[in-house]
């Protein structure tokens, strides 16, 4: 009862709708409800009383007369329904007749399953069984009520009207996507509606708990604490919050419980109905977490914050606040905030709240205000007001950022200030100050008397309208060193090559310098310009200029020693070089400026320096301690009465550092220009090869010595291509991306060898040279090539394969060749072919068959293998009788060939097809050159059979196997047995034929095998005995030979059994076999054979009678040898 246990709880959605369909068609849904749940809960109910009966018996319910049906748990279903729907109005007959519908559905569910006939009506019974049951009880249950009927019928009209109330009341809850419960005055479960039944379901089917009225504090525990105390109490409704469990996952509830009172305010019951709140908890926790972090962003702010309400109640203040003011939080919350933190703008017109409160915005001010230790701070107050969600302000947002250090570095920087205005109005230089924007903020004195411009004037003017300088020689304006500073962030160093333009139009040669101005986080905010009057100096320098220019131009590092190592003069490059100051060189010793490395050597080289001069390389030391390489050129030189060393250094790491990098870098292409894989070369503008890699001597044939310098990388390319990779050469030269950088040509070697070779050429940066390398495809190409024959051609044959025929076919049709013919031709007894002779001899025969068609069509005729024996042509711009003539020289052939190659017989079925429409649909025409052919196939099928069986024996007898007159002999043996025996003519006539034919098997034996003179191997004679079979086969596929078929099979059984290849004994053996046998055995043992000579008569025939009984008949052997010795056998008969 599994199978039906599973069906009915499986299709409780078709029983609902199909009950649904038969309440409809008979109109009952207007006496009951139309949701379709309250049906849903009724199935299911039902069908789990139908189950517990599936599952507790195992035949259908039997109706014995004297069964107590009230205390049957399945009448007790009945009697339970009956009383519900009573008590609601609903008469008896209405009841049993929709009931007949719940009856009907079940039963239509196994009808329309299928089950085999059997089963279904065992299930029928079964059904039928239950719902009669159900029936009595309902049935009884009216009974026992027969004798209140009259009173009854009042109370049922009346009850309709109320149950019909009731029912519009529960559509209502139905309706309401809340879970709601209605408890009766127990406690226990009168209702639930639809969203309860399927929140707080147990049970497989939503709803019915309908069914299943429990206690609540046992259906619903986490209700329990929450009803007892409603009922305990005499509220008259209750209202909580609850998290839950339910079939959706957990939820939130708002719970609210009702008393429910009668009209006479007597309890009855309780109503709940759940709200679920799931979503509103959801979002209640995520703004309370956006709450928490915009808490957790103002209490840990840089600045001190607190909120004010409009009523100046301080709302909250955060930690910055509390250690800014050294107020607490329980000090401020709550109180004025003029009570907590008051300053002297409180209770006036420009308190910050008031402000706001009048309408302003946001407010921004300084502020002092005093801590609670009496401290005094200096504060920057930003205040914003907050509104409500309908717009209405409810209080302010102070935040106080405490300014009181930069008030004091503002107070010291003023104090500074001063100071340095008094130093720079008593220094000797000019001084000038500028801002960002390079405008002046500052004019010493001295500046003023240079310039011409007092400070008031000079003040916010752009610096080149104050200070206006030119070159001193050229005259031409030069860029002012302010600018310089301002956008390097460096200092410019001393410049005495300016002349200063002064208001007055005079000019004044002067050294100036300028030097950023930075704040205390680095950031440039203006720059001061030194300047000094050098008149008197410029005319000192000028008796020295020629040396200076010289001297200070050169980018060498040049240096005056004394002997004994000091410096006493030193350019600007060895400034720049060494890292010191001027003045430091001035007062460093040649010994302290080398290598720790190299000082020993100091002496003798100055020693050298002093008598011969002297070049060499060595390493000199940074201020920094860092070391560089230098080549020094040191002599004596006389400066006054003083002989000194005058040495010329250069730096040299540079140089030094570009050597190693491209002697490494020269190795390392090197190394890989050489064990690279590919032929590589470089190339030169015109042409020639100046260096060849060793795979490249093994492409070209050439040493390196023969190529490089004299061949020319055009003496390798094939004349078809040179003209196309000479643009690319001359294109590459004058724009290296306007040729291709990848490409194929043909290679000539020196030995007139060609070669695929892909080539990969590209320019060497900044020279007139290309680099190419080569790669031989050669192997490539050919594999590509023979793949592409392969994909078109017929292994076999070499003509073209089906998928080029096919493309050929939708070439035609495309290109709308007319007229096209198509022929078909078929090679006969292929199959015969290769299961006598083997696949070998089979495909011998399709290149026969190949050779004759390709000798036998046009050149522009496309010829193909299309399947294992068929081959197809197309013959464009053909006519019908082109195709007839070489349908004629195809015949011709085929004779031609079977004349020379008698034991390779060929024969082929043709048809062919011609259209001339100009629309073509080649594959039609296929298909009709196709009929074509087999018609011809099977009109000529036996005849070609036949043929190629006597083609099989001409080859038997080619291999000299047969021994002349052998065939001969058996037939009289065997007739003039056969007349012996009574046999009649026409069997006399098949016994000659099997003679001649019954090794024709041995055609498909080896000649290793068949003509072996020694005695077989194990392995040699079971192929040996293979003979049968095919000889068999090939019998069998030609006509005249069919008959005979199964004698060929069986001619070498024994009458003992132990023969092959069916092992037959006795007269299960065929009489022309057992015939044959003896007849070939006499013939063999006196003829003779190779390896041994003939027996006479007399020992063969003693030999035979020796195995009649294992080997022979032996009543057989009997009346062979009385035809032998002349006895009853007077009569001749012809071969």
């Amino acid at each position: 009862m599994k199978n039906l246990s599973n069906l009915i709880l499986s299709n409780e959605d078709w029983l609902v709708n199909r009950l649904i369909y038969y309440a409809k068609a008979r109109n009952y849904t207007k006496y009951t409800s139309t949701l379709k749940e309250a049906w849903r809960v009724s199935i299911a109910s039902l069908t789990d009383t139908i189950i517990s009966v599936l599952h507790h018996y195992d035949s259908p319910l039997e109706l014995e007369p004297d069964h107590d049906y009230a205390g049957d748990p399945v009448a007790a279903y009945g009697i339970l329904q009956a009383k519900k729907h009573r008590m609601r109005g609903v008469t008896l007959a209405m009841f049993l007749g929709l009931f007949k519908c719940y009856r009907q559905s079940y039963l239509d569910l196994i009808i329309e399953t299928k089950f085999e006939q059997k089963i279904a009506q065992y299930y029928l019974l079964f059904i039928n069984r239950i719902f009669d049951r159900i029936e009595i009880g309902i049935c009884s249950e009216w009974a026992g009520e027969n004798d209140n009927n009259n009173i009854l019928g009042d109370l049922q009209e009346g009850n309709r009207l109320i149950v019909n109330e009731k029912n519009k009341y529960l559509t209502l809850c139905e309706s309401i996507p809340s879970p709601i419960f209605l408890l009766d005055k127990n406690n226990q479960i009168d209702y639930m509606n639809y969203f309860a039944s399927v929140l707080f379901n147990n049970s497989h089917t939503p709803g019915a708990n309908y069914y299943n009225p429990k206690q609540v504090p046992e259906a619903l525990p986490w209700l329990a604490d929450e009803l007892n105390c409603f009922a305990a109490g005499d509220k008259p409704q209750m209202l909580f919050e609850k998290r839950l469990g339910t079939s959706e996952g957990i939820l939130f509830f708002e719970i609210k419980m009702k008393r429910m009172l009668d009209v006479s305010g007597k309890f009855t019951g309780t109503i709940i109905i759940m709200n679920d709140i799931t979503e509103r908890k959801r979002t209640e926790n995520l703004l309370q977490a956006s709450y928490d972090e915009l808490y957790r962003i103002f209490n840990t702010a840089g600045d001190g914050m607190w909120i004010i309400d409009k009523d100046f109640n301080v709302l909250k203040v955060n930690a910055t606040f509390t250690s800014l003011t050294g107020i607490k939080q329980e000090d401020a919350i709550g109180r004025k905030c003029y009570e907590v933190f008051s300053g002297s703008k409180c209770g006036t017109p420009e308190c910050t709240l008031m402000r706001i409160l009048s309408g302003e915005g946001t407010i921004r001010h300084e502020v002092m205000k005093r801590r609670r230790d009496g401290k005094l701070l200096k504060l920057i107050i930003t205040a914003n007001p907050f509104h409500s969600p309908d717009g209405q302000l409810t209080g302010i947002v102070v935040d106080y950022k405490d300014i009181s250090k930069r008030k004091q570095v503002e107070e010291n920087l003023f104090q500074e200030k001063e100071r340095l205005t008094i130093t720079l109005n008593s220094i000797g230089d000019g001084v000038m100050a500028v801002n960002r924007e390079g405008r002046v903020t500052l004019l010493n004195p001295v500046a003023e008397t240079l310039t011409g411009y007092s400070e008031t004037e000079a003040l916010g003017q752009p610096v080149e309208e104050v200070f206006e300088i030119v070159h001193e020689e050229t005259g031409e304006p030069v860029t002012n060193p302010v600018y310089k500073a301002l956008d390097t962030g460096q200092i410019m160093a001393l410049a005495n090559h300016t002349a200063l333009i002064a208001r007055s139009g005079t000019r004044t040669p002067i050294a100036d310098s300028a030097a950023p101005i930075k704040d205390n986080t680095g950031k440039i905010v203006g720059a001061i310009l030194v300047f000094r009057d050098v008149t008197k100096q410029k005319q000192n320098e000028k008796l020295l200029k020629k040396y200076q220019i010289l001297f200070q131009s050169a980018r060498d590092i040049i240096l005056f020693v004394r002997t004994d190592g000091l410096i006493i003069e030193a350019n600007e490059a060895a400034v720049q070089a060494y890292g010191y100051t001027k003045e430091e060189l001035l007062h460093t010793s040649i010994y302290d400026l080398r290598a720790d490395q190299n000082v020993s050597l100091i002496n003798s080289q100055m020693e050298k320096a002093r008598t011969s001069g002297i070049l060499f390389e060595t390493q000199h030391k940074r201020k920094d301690g860092s070391v560089f390489a230098v080549e020094v050129s040191s002599r004596g030189v006389v400066i006054g009465s003083e002989q000194v060393l005058l040495s010329i250094i250069r730096d040299i790491t540079e140089r030094k550092l570009a050597e190693e990098a491209l002697c490494k870098s020269e190795n390392m292409y090197r190394a890989i220009f050489e064990t690279t894989a590919s032929a590589k070369i470089i190339i030169e503008g015109d042409g020639t090869i100046s260096l060849a890699n060793k795979e490249f001597e093994k492409l070209s044939g050439y040493s390196k010595a023969e190529l490089e310098g004299t061949k020319k990388w055009m003496d390798f390319v094939k004349p078809d291509d040179l003209q196309r990779m000479y643009k690319y050469h001359i294109m590459r030269r004058v724009d290296p991306g306007s040729a291709p950088n990848n490409y194929e040509f043909k290679f000539v070697n020196r030995y007139g060898m060609v070669k695929d070779i892909l080539m990969s050429v590209d320019m060497i940066p900044e020279t007139n040279q290309s680099v190419a390398s080569m790669l031989n495809i050669t192997t490539r190409k050919e594999n590509e090539r023979k793949l592409a024959y392969v994909s078109l051609h017929d292994a076999l044959t070499g003509l073209y394969n089906r998928s080029y025929f096919e493309q050929e076919m939708q070439r035609l049709e495309k290109e709308k060749i007319s007229p096209v013919g198509i022929i078909l031709c078929d090679v006969d007894g292929l199959k015969l072919f290769n299961d006598t002779l083997g696949h070998k001899a089979g495909d011998k025969i399709l290149k026969s068959a190949a050779g004759v068609l390709k000798n036998s069509f046009r050149k522009e005729d496309i010829i193909a293998r299309i399947g294992g024996d068929e081959f197809a042509v197309l013959l464009p711009h053909c006519t019908e009788q082109n195709i007839k003539n070489t349908i004629s020289r195809i015949e011709k052939a085929i004779e031609k060939h079977n004349k020379y190659n008698q034991e390779r017989h060929l024969s082929m079925s043709m048809g062919f097809a011609i259209s001339h429409e100009a629309e073509l649909n080649l594959n039609d025409l296929f298909k009709e050159a196709d009929n074509n052919m087999y018609r011809q196939k099977l009109y000529h099928s036996q005849s070609s059979r036949s043929a190629i069986v006597n083609a099989l024996m001409k080859a038997l007898e080619a291999r000299d196997y047969i021994t002349e007159g052998h065939a001969d002999r058996l037939q009289t043996f065997v007739s003039r047995l056969a007349v012996e025996i009574g046999l009649p003519e026409h069997k006399i006539t098949s016994l000659r034929l099997l003679a001649q034919f019954h090794d024709i098997g041995k055609v498909g034996i080896p000649d290793r095998i068949l003509l072996k003179e020694g005695p077989l191997t194990p392995e040699e004679y079971t192929e040996m005995q293979r003979h049968c079979e095919i000889g068999y086969r090939i019998a069998q596929s030609a006509p005249d030979l069919n008959h005979i078929a199964d004698w060929i099979l069986k001619h070498h059984e024994w009458w003992n059994g132990n023969g092959y290849p069916l092992g037959l004994k006795g007269e299960e053996i065929p009489l022309e076999c057992r015939i044959l046998a003896i007849a070939d055995a006499f013939d063999a043992m006196t003829s003779d054979r190779p390896y041994r000579k003939a027996m006479t008569q007399g020992e063969a025939l003693k030999e035979l009678k020796k195995c009649a009984g294992i080997q022979f008949d032996p009543e057989l052997v009997d009346k062979f040898m009385l035809c032998i010795n002349g006895k009853n056998c007077d009569r001749t008969f012809s071969s």
